[in-house]
């Protein structure tokens, strides 16, 4: 989300910032700036379950809370500068108008790059939906996905905001009061620290009421809530059956990603890492000694083999959307992350010529030995 844009061409998003033309910096835009900001944690305290939605898939399950990823819990990230000017407003202690955009020197410490000019704030990497500066990012959103949809739920998010903020405003109260008084109802929604942290993760953002839906199964349950259903309908978006529809299809995409890895991890354990760890063995025949516990890691990962091959062949196929992705989420996945496990640890005992797929090394370093 880089700009919020209005028929006359300014980019609301940003105070300096338009598309058509070049307007001064006034008290005005500096207001405007602010009742955007208000608007966008309403957006994300109300309705930060139906954005998490929009960012979920399979694959984005993996990145979403690691592999310098934001959680799963949606908050809008401010930075220093301008969280206290928010947080200021709502104590009264100052105009809407102002905040002073700040910049800093970022130095590469070598003479062969020169010094530049960077925004204050800094573009947290831990967060979901972060100010950098000149634009809010949302960060949520997976390499593979469209960010079609995920806009579209974002900016139905930030228009209800708008509209409340707008009928307060013509019902007679002024823009400081209505900017306010929406930025202390919501200002929960506002974090600047570490996303990655548990104290967040566990305790904070639970104490503040922010969902943490760590699946896309549990986001797209919530996505046909009633709550939401009213939401997208009354904003225009979707329909009732049309929320239900998008969802039976984002569980069925969910479904088959989850169904078709597992297969595929069952057959590479069953033709490549199981025969692997049996030649690997058999070549401590003479010395059985010097095996170490590689009979003992090699057995136990035969069995989690067998494990998934049942829990696969238990899938309940003619059950509900649903009930099937719940089964892909809670019975599917952990078996093949409890396998993942024991082939980790096989990875590192059966001898590198034998081993049947790249290893770890090979795929972060074969790729520069070529070059």
């Amino acid at each position: 989300m880089e700009a919020v844009n209005t028929a006359t061409g300014v980019c609301s998003v940003h105070p300096q910032a338009v598309i058509s033309s070049y307007l001064e910096i006034t008290p005005r835009t500096k207001k405007c700036f602010i009742a955007i900001i208000a608007c966008l944690l309403r957006a994300v305290h109300l309705h930060g379950d139906i954005i998490r939605a929009g960012c979920a898939s399979a694959g984005n399950d993996h990145r979403l809370g690691a592999q310098e990823a934001p959680p799963a819990i949606l908050s809008l990230y401010l930075g220093e500068g301008l969280g206290k000017h928010v947080e200021n407003i709502i104590a009264g202690n100052s105009d809407l108008e102002g905040y002073e955009e700040s910049k800093k020197t970022l130095s590469f410490g070598t003479r062969a790059v020169g010094d530049i000019q960077a925004a204050m704030e800094d573009r947290n990497r831990t967060a979901p939906f972060p100010w950098c500066g000149n634009r809010f990012e949302l960060r949520a959103v997976g390499s593979e996905q469209h960010f079609g949809f995920a806009i579209a739920v974002v900016q139905a998010a930030f228009a209800d905001s708008m509209q409340v903020l707008a009928d307060r405003i013509e019902g007679g109260q002024n823009l400081q009061d209505a900017v306010r008084e929406m930025l202390e109802a919501h200002i929960d929604a506002m974090f600047n620290g570490d996303g990655y942290s548990s104290e967040w993760q566990d305790e904070v953002a639970p104490s503040r009421g922010l969902p943490n839906l760590r699946t896309t199964v549990d986001a797209l349950e919530e996505f046909a809530s009633p709550k939401n259903k009213e939401f997208l309908e009354r904003t225009g978006v979707f329909r009732h059956h049309e929320v239900e529809a998008r969802q039976s299809i984002l569980l069925g995409k969910y479904i088959e990603v989850i169904l078709l890895e597992a297969n595929c991890f069952l057959d590479m354990a069953n033709t490549g890492i199981l025969p692997a760890c049996a030649q690997d063995l058999a070549t401590y025949s003479a010395d059985p000694a010097l095996a170490g516990d590689r009979a003992e890691i090699y057995d136990s990962l035969a069995k989690e083999v067998e494990k998934l091959s049942a829990v696969i062949d238990a899938t309940p196929h003619d059950a509900t959307d649903n009930v099937l992705a719940r089964y892909c989420v809670d019975v599917v996945k952990p078996q093949m992350e409890s396998l993942r496990v024991l082939v980790d640890s096989a990875e590192r005992k059966v001898d590198k010529d034998i081993w049947p797929f790249p290893n770890y090394e090979d795929l972060v370093y074969a790729p520069q030995r070529q070059v």
